[in-house]
This record gives C-alpha cells, structure tokens and sequence, in this order.
C-alpha cells in the first residue's frame, strides 16, 4: 500500500483542521435521537467538511496502489497491474529447502515468516512452500502442461474439466498476486497426499488465520469456489479478515457475498479488538462521513472486485 499512511495523514491533518468532526457528527445525531420528531438542520459547515472527507477518502482509495482483498477465481479475473519486481524473495528456513527461489507479495512476507518461526519453535520444522508468485506466463505454461497430460488420459472435454478443477487459467489465478502459497512436507516434497494426518498440517490448519492467512479451497465448499479441495493452497488477506472467515466456517465466495449483502460487518476478534468492515459498491456515490467511517484508524483499504471495495477499519478494544 504505497503512499497510504501519507493519505492518511494527510486525511487527519485536513480533518482535524475543521470546525465539524466525526465525533462531534456522531455526537450530534446520537443525541438527536433521543428526541422524537427533532429534524436535524445541516449547517453548510456540516455540508463542507462532508464534501471534504468524502472527497480525501475518495482520493485515499483511488491511489491505494494494492488490493490484497482482491477477489479472484473463474468469475472475476485479475484487472490490477501486478509488478513482478514489487515481489519479494523468501529469505527464511521455509526457502532454503526450496529446489528455487520462491517470490511473494510484500504484504505476506513478514506473516508467513513468522508463522514458519513459530511453527519450527513448536517442533513442526517440516513445512516448505512449494509454490507461491507466477507471473502470467508461468501460470499459463503450468495450465497448458496440465492440460496436456490429462488429455492423455481424457477426451477433450474430460481433459478440460480436470485441469480447472486444480489449475486457474492464466488471469485468474491467486498466485499471480503474490498472496498465494502452495505448502508441503519435507515429508512429502512435492506431494500433497495425506497432508491433513500430518501433525504439523493439524497444527497449521487451526492457526493459519492468526497470520491472516486462510485455506483457500476447504473440503464441501467445491461448488462455492469452483475449485476441488487444495489441503495445499492457502491466501494471505490478512487480520481480522482471515480471522472473521475461519471463526465463521465460509470460504473467501461466501465471505464476499455476505459482505456484499449486509455492508457493513462488525466483528470482535479473540483478542477482544473490535473491527468494522465496509462494503462499498459505488465509490462516487458513498457518503462515508454521514456513515462514520473513520479512515485513520483503517487498518486495510483494497479492491474487492472490478467495482467494489472493501474497508476495514479498528474500533476499539472491548473489556
């Protein structure tokens, strides 16, 4: 997110600067509530500083320069430039029993260095990231050879319909963001049978969201995600995301869904940190000072879809 703590700032500094702020907003209409049948007068300071904020956060948004929310699968193809020189080369014990250098997006590379850390203090040292950042011609060579193989095995249409269970076609694949790891054994290397008896895969299993990372394809949800269950794959979206989406057993389609239809979502993670997470369709058209979306305190701004966007902001610690 290059740029965004400088929007940021620049956000506060403005706003602050008003007569009008968010609070005093709130503030206003809470206590306006109280009293039945009291119309609110909207001052043109009110209407100034609205116009303002709307406006900075308007511009915040539009320059975020990454989506790491960005939803991605048969139905929406990446449209963001991906820059294979912004990627960064896995340095920690999880490369170095890699055969090849492995490439992730910034944005995970400090997560999943630390969970491979942790994973290894805890005895678990037999994980190993097989796979992560393709570029656009990786990702179609990898299609294309798929698709070879079961066509020696498969008519066409067969052939076809086994290599999009498992593999994206070019433009739609997460590991073409970065935010994407193939995970194995050294026990395994390179294979992916009985991942789930694996000690250490029972262990990453039930702590991955707490580096903001999530099991991509779960078992039962093939009909959701278009994809067959990947033991294997698993997406950085970061906290409270990937959080929320474990604790509430849905897929990435689901969460998505479920956002869009009730726009706003709030959620008290198990640190007892309250967050709010918008759902925003039409930038031009809203209104995030009369909503209260406080955008200093957020914590991740990203395109959701060709369209839409997704903010997600800290509240509060709650007692």
């Amino acid at each position: 997110m290059k740029n965004f703590h400088l929007h940021l700032l620049i956000v506060y500094i403005l706003i602050s600067a008003t007569t009008f702020t968010i609070t005093e907003h709130q503030t206003l209409f809470s206590n306006l509530s109280e009293t039945e049948d009291v119309q609110p007068i909207i001052s043109q300071d009110y209407q100034s500083t609205a116009e303002s904020y709307n406006l900075l956060v308007f511009e915040t948004i539009q320059q975020d320069e990454f989506d790491e929310l960005l939803l991605v699968n048969t139905m929406n193809p990446i449209r963001v430039d991906i820059n294979s020189m912004d990627m960064l080369a896995i340095t920690s014990d999880m490369s170095i029993r890699s055969k090849s250098e492995e490439y992730v997006n910034p944005a995970c590379l400090n997560s999943l260095e630390q969970l491979f850390i942790d994973a290894k203090n805890l005895g678990y040292d037999d994980l190993i990231i097989n796979s992560a950042y393709r570029d656009y011609h990786s990702q179609e060579a990898l299609y294309n050879n798929r698709l070879a193989a079961n066509l020696k095995l498969y008519d066409y249409e067969t052939a076809l319909a086994h290599t999009d269970q498992y593999v994206a076609m070019a433009g739609y694949s997460e590991h073409q963001l970065g935010l994407a790891v193939d995970i194995s054994s050294t026990d395994l290397y390179r294979s992916y049978n009985r991942l789930e008896d694996i000690p250490s895969f029972q262990w990453l299993y039930e702590n991955c969201y707490k580096y903001g990372l999530l099991l991509r394809y779960p078992k039962g949800k093939e009909n959701i995600t278009s994809i067959a269950y990947e033991p294997w794959h698993f997406r950085y979206l970061g906290q409270p995301t990937a959080e929320y989406i474990y604790m509430q057993n849905l897929c990435y389609e689901e969460y998505v869904n479920r956002l869009k239809d009730e726009e706003i979502i709030t959620f008290i993670d198990e640190n007892n940190e309250s967050y709010t997470m918008y759902y925003i369709d039409h930038l031009d058209s809203y209104d995030f000072f009369e909503m209260g979306v406080n955008i200093n305190n957020a914590i991740n701004i990203s395109k959701l879809d060709s369209s839409s966007y997704v903010i997600v902001v800290w509240n509060h610690y709650t007692n």
